[in-house]
């Protein structure tokens, strides 16, 4: 979940090509500070037992297919009704901050509720990878100011909403909870690191 967006080879390349070297180590640094310490933010669950049930009587290919057919077409009703809402709300997200961003990111003044403000938002914002990086180097190409592409470059990539609601249904919501607010932290750090750096670095 963490690893395979943030450290894919791809990604990383587009990462160092397209960034100053500082905002890029940072880009590698906070997902891989975040895997080390999953083991203090997810602690392990108590194994649960299990019976298994054997039936009675073996089924015929006829009713294995139809239990198999009803099973998949529930499973991915399921996860169309919980993942299309999100895609939606991305897609949503993605279009305003696309319009709005570009016109009025270069008269935002910088500042550590600013900075905090957009490593929240990036943490929960769900998108598909590398737009991450994309999106990030559109902010910093229009003149958005460092901190703030910063904290979003390096908070949008590991996580999202998405992730993180799945999360808590299967690990519980303090394990999200702890792991969202890791992300943040993490994320104001690099964008309150990137508030001293010289404008051009």
């Amino acid at each position: 979940m963490i690893s395979s967006p943030s450290f894919n080879p791809v990604v990383l390349t587009m990462v160092f090509v397209l960034f100053p070297p500082p905002l890029a180590w940072a880009r590698v640094l906070v997902p891989a500070l975040l895997l080390v310490l999953l083991h203090v933010l997810v602690k392990e669950n108590d194994p649960q037992v299990r019976a298994i049930t054997i039936p009675g009587e073996p089924e015929t290919e006829l009713q294995q297919t139809t239990a198999f057919l009803r099973s998949f077409g529930s499973n991915l009703v399921r996860l169309f009704l919980l993942t299309l809402p999100w895609m939606i709300l991305a897609a949503a997200l993605g279009a305003v901050l696309a319009e709005a961003i570009p016109a009025y990111g270069t008269h935002l003044p910088v500042s550590t509720l600013g900075v905090i403000a957009v490593a929240v938002l990036g943490t929960l914002l769900p998108v598909p990878m590398a737009l991450d990086v994309a999106l990030a180097f559109v902010l910093y190409r229009s003149g958005v100011p460092m901190p703030y592409v910063a904290a979003l470059l390096c908070t949008l990539g590991p996580l999202s909403v998405y992730s993180l609601s799945a999360l808590a249904q299967q690990l519980g919501r303090s394990t999200a909870l702890r792991l969202g607010a890791a992300l943040i932290a993490l994320g104001c750090v690099a964008g309150w690191v990137a508030m001293i750096w010289p404008a051009g670095s």
